[in-house]
């Protein structure tokens, strides 16, 4: 018997119903299968807004714990402040250190921009210099005035030299090319900085040979020179000389008044003309003139 090809497609009913039972399976795994990735990518972004949140509220604990530092620690340095006890007593403003500032009421700032300004040079030399510091007030000044270890003025100051107590005293004499910075700080208007300044310029020079060289020091004016400027002596033989006729231009340029151009003209006049005979032969570079010539010929030296 043939069986013909719509043969195959004739079910009874028990076979068509569990034909459509199979079919219901198969269309419910396929909508569960696509779901599932939907379902699952839904909760890690739950998650993740759950993790956010979280970070955020961490953020904002780690927040008031640091202000909480912050305050303690405030209030602790306050509180070290008050450790120092506020009182006036008798001073020298040129010596005071930062906590004696503090125990005459001033503040931690207003103290060390006192102290920055002794460490650059500065230097109180009567009352009222104090007043000049934009960090003590006119009312702090007045209360303060009567414990400051100065005179009022210059004036009184000479008339306390010539007093019972300093008739034996005397100005001290600083030899400009042997004086250490602690000597030069005894001359009246000069502080560690401009002593510092001193010797840096006398070691470039290798040695002064005039008084008046120190007022080509930055700071150090000629009326300022002109009040120590008699307590000053200076000894020229310490002075090291430039020998010219062996020293290249690198080792010429030491010196302060020497740049680069004329150290290298002096050199390659020498190259082309012969060994220097005398100390006028120099000026025979054109960037040599009298003005220039006159300030380093102090330090020349001939060998031939």
């Amino acid at each position: 018997m043939s069986l013909k090809f719509k043969d195959f497609f004739k079910y009874n009913r028990s076979e068509k119903q569990s034909i459509l039972v199979l079919l219901g399976i198969l269309i419910g795994l396929i909508l569960f299968l696509n779901f599932y990735d939907f379902i699952i990518e839904s909760q890690d972004q739950d998650l993740s807004k759950l993790h956010e949140a979280k970070n955020y509220f961490d953020s904002l604990a780690t927040i008031k714990n640091d202000e909480k530092t912050q305050y303690s620690d405030y209030s602790k340095n306050k509180t070290e402040e008050l450790k120092i006890k506020t009182e006036l007593f008798q001073f020298d403003p040129n010596e005071l250190n930062l906590e004696g500032w503090q125990r005459l009421g001033l503040t931690e700032k207003q103290s060390k921009t006192i102290l920055n300004y002794r460490n650059k040079g500065g230097k109180f030399r009567i009352k009222k210099d104090l007043k000049k510091m934009y960090s003590i007030s006119d009312e702090k000044y007045t209360e303060l005035n009567p414990y400051i270890l100065l005179p009022d003025s210059f004036a009184k100051n000479y008339k306390k030299v010539k007093s019972k107590e300093f008739k034996n005293w005397t100005p001290p004499i600083v030899n400009i090319n042997t004086a250490d910075s602690a000597m030069f700080t005894k001359l009246r208007g000069i502080g560690p900085t401009y002593a510092s300044r001193i010797i840096k310029y006398r070691n470039a020079l290798t040695g002064f040979h005039s008084k008046s060289q120190l007022s080509e020091i930055y700071g150090i004016s000629d009326s300022l020179l002109e009040t120590f400027n008699d307590q000053l002596i200076i000894d020229t033989l310490s002075i090291r000389n430039m020998d010219v006729n062996k020293m290249d231009a690198k080792q010429l340029k030491q010196n302060p008044y020497i740049n680069w151009n004329v150290a290298n003209s002096i050199v390659n006049f020498r190259e082309q003309h012969g060994l220097y005979k005398s100390n006028e032969e120099i000026k025979k570079s054109v960037l040599i003139d009298d003005s220039l010539f006159q300030k380093i010929e102090p330090y020349l030296l001939i060998v031939k």
